[in-house]
């Protein structure tokens, strides 16, 4: 069933949503939000497969990366110079160096934004800009008003309110 060309097109729609490779976002601990992107990616690909399937088959695909990257590395290790620098002939490789945070250094961090607008379509970001208060700006206690907040629950759960101030802050959650 998989070929080439379906396994590109798995590792651009992956690449695409760092919630399923980057560890370092935020995001990538919300096991919900990961699952609306596999399913996500399960139906741009079209194919009658789970999710589970999706997620072995990248799963391998990042493994032989892995392999291939360690003897990369270990070959630029040995000081035999640009000639004895290990090679991969898998097709992949460089399609999957965005594994490797040490690849791209800071223009990546810049691609997240844009990544995480792709892979979920549906949640536009606020359209109120919060401004930065300092403690002095506050009549009150800053720490009076600080809430806790679910990491599993769906950010449609948050409430807002308008302060007085004019600042937009998250009160809660909508469920009890």
């Amino acid at each position: 069933m998989w070929n080439v060309k379906l396994e590109s097109r798995l590792i651009e729609m992956i690449r695409d949503r760092p919630i399923l490779w980057d560890v370092t976002s935020t995001s990538y601990r919300r096991k919900d939000i990961r699952d609306m992107a596999l399913e996500d990616v399960k139906k741009e690909l079209g194919l009658e497969i789970g999710v589970d399937e999706i997620q072995r088959k990248f799963k391998s695909l990042k493994d032989t990366f892995m392999k291939n990257h360690r003897k990369v590395m270990a070959s630029k290790k040995t000081g035999s110079g640009a000639d004895g620098v290990f090679r991969p002939k898998w097709g992949h490789y460089e399609d999957l160096r965005f594994l490797v945070k040490d690849n791209k250094g800071a223009s990546e961090i810049s691609d997240v934004k844009d990544s995480e607008e792709k892979m979920l379509p549906g949640l536009q970001p606020s359209s109120v800009v919060l401004e930065d208060i300092s403690c002095r700006e506050l009549d009150e206690d800053p720490t009076s008003e600080l809430v806790s907040v679910d990491p599993e629950a769906p950010p449609s759960d948050y409430l807002f309110h308008q302060r007085q101030s004019g600042f937009e802050e998250v009160i809660g959650t909508s469920s009890p």
